[in-house]
């Protein structure tokens, strides 16, 4: 099977090492068989590894960079900017209770948003990256890269192909990147500290058997990477609940250890007595509740828009244009398509082939529908009810937001179904191992972390081009695929 044309060129724009790779393997009949990268098979439901990696240069990779730097500092400006940290007007256009709005904004500042965790989900296409959502959370998936780097590269195929070609691998190990990042922070927030203990905190319940082992793992990262921040390295992961911590005075307490940093993989939630902590400026947390106004879908159509309006500077403008796919919030009323007044609910039914249709808030690519793989009746029945916006349930602002209280608000959230209508963005085609023995044509969305201002690295989702959904998403059984960074 010859690879065609217009896919070798989209494989050479990322890097020359993806042709020679693909030369490799198609001369080697034992590479082409999945059964040759048994290391790559994970006991993982929802991660399956796609046996081929990708390859990228510095060249791509300096504008991966660029794009998701400015999309995420676009996201960032929006609550102050747009809203002016307003409670009402947060709460008006996001379809958010008042109470709930309040809980997002509290105690925010530029400072806390500077130290945000991301990942930005990107096609790239002949013509550039175009932003399909990011995800400002902390619990972002993907975090098991750096087992997946080393499963690779330990794979005999591809370990040959790499010394064959002489090729040097300049990926960094991703926990690296996210305690540098927290270290930093620490050593700027507390103005010196000689200590840097960070409490990453999981849902009520948890009781992982890997803990002790993770939580080893985690504290190598962070002690290789502690003398690089500051002199006197000294500091602890701990992997803990909320119910664990205890705050004393202006101070949150793992048994005797003073918490310097909280990292939550809750969903967005803090008890009451820390928020007001964080609130004070006695304590630093990554990423809160804010997470869900950085996160949601709908700011996209915010900024697709409302580009043109006194917002936003000419280079804000310009970001916005050249990343951001035209994009809008599913009401039945008038808006804009490429300078021309529309019908908005009548250009979705009559357009259904370049467009998609996804709620504001889910997540494993549930409830998207592509346009182009969608039929003409089922599209007309989720655009009808798509035209009928809905607000969460109220949440009372106090001492009384109990975790359990907050998971209820999340499943809310996912329950609402509010809708976004994005024009559809055709992916590139790549070409990976396909099957019990083969390759074949794939889709890829690429997923690309950022923690702070720093590019961390990223991953491929890899689907096969005949699915028939069309969604590109591991729980819709897309594949992973390693992105290695490679000097040309």
């Amino acid at each position: 099977m010859e690879i065609k044309p217009h896919i070798k060129e989209g494989h050479e724009r990322l890097s020359k090492y993806n042709i020679l790779f693909h030369d490799f393997v198609r001369q080697k009949p034992e590479s082409l068989r999945a059964s040759s990268y048994g290391l790559l098979e994970l006991n993982d439901p929802l991660f399956k590894l796609q046996p081929w990696p990708t390859f990228i240069g510095q060249k791509i990779k300096a504008e991966i960079i660029e794009a998701n730097l400015k999309v995420l500092n676009l996201l960032k400006i929006i609550p102050q900017r747009v809203f002016a940290n307003d409670p009402g007007k947060t709460s008006k256009y996001y379809g958010v209770s008042l109470d709930l709005a309040k809980y997002f904004l509290y105690g925010v500042n530029n400072e806390h948003l500077d130290n945000l965790l991301a990942r930005g989900d990107f096609i790239i296409t002949s013509t550039g990256l175009k932003c399909l959502e990011y995800n400002v959370n902390t619990n972002l998936g993907g975090m098991s890269l750096p087992l997946w780097e080393s499963l690779y590269q330990a794979t005999p195929i591809i370990s040959e192909f790499l010394k064959q070609y002489r090729v040097k691998i300049q990926n960094r190990n991703l926990y690296s990147f996210m305690f540098e990042h927290l270290a930093k922070a620490a050593v700027k927030f507390y103005r010196g500290c000689d200590k840097i203990n960070i409490a990453i905190v999981m849902p009520i319940g948890y009781n992982d058997p890997r803990k002790a082992s993770q939580e080893r793992y985690m504290n190598t990262v962070l002690n290789s990477v502690l003398p690089t921040v500051f002199n006197r390295p000294d500091g602890q992961v701990i992997l803990c609940t909320y119910s664990q911590l205890k705050k004393s005075g202006d101070n949150v307490y793992y048994d005797s250890k003073k918490v310097h940093i909280i990292v939550e993989w809750c969903q967005g939630y803090i008890p009451h007595d820390i928020l007001e902590l964080f609130n004070e400026r006695k304590i630093l947390i990554c990423n809160g509740a804010i997470a869900w106004i950085l996160s949601t879908k709908l700011n996209l159509a915010l900024l697709s828009e409302s580009k043109d309006s006194g917002w936003f500077t000419a280079e804000e403008k310009e970001t916005i244009e050249k990343y951001i796919p035209w994009t809008r919030k599913v009401t039945d009323g008038r808006t804009t398509y490429k300078g021309e007044t529309i019908q908005l609910k009548e250009f979705i039914l009559a357009n259904r082939e370049k467009l998609v249709l996804k709620p504001l808030i889910g997540a494993g690519g549930k409830d998207i529908h592509v346009g182009p793989h969608t039929p003409e009746k089922e599209w007309r029945d989720v655009v009808e009810s798509a035209m009928h916006w809905n607000d969460w349930q109220d949440i009372h602002f106090d001492e009384n937001l109990t975790e359990e209280k907050w998971y209820e608000v999340v499943k809310t959230a996912y329950d609402v179904k509010n809708w976004l209508v994005q024009e559809y963005i055709e992916p590139s085609t790549y070409m990976y191992q396909l099957g019990e023995n083969g390759y074949g044509e794939h889709h890829a969305v690429w997923g690309f972390f950022i923690f702070g201002d720093t590019y961390s690295g990223g991953w491929v989702r890899a689907m096969p081009t005949n699915s028939k959904s069309g969604i590109i998403n591991c729980h819709q059984g897309a594949k992973v695929s390693v992105v290695f960074e490679v000097e040309e």
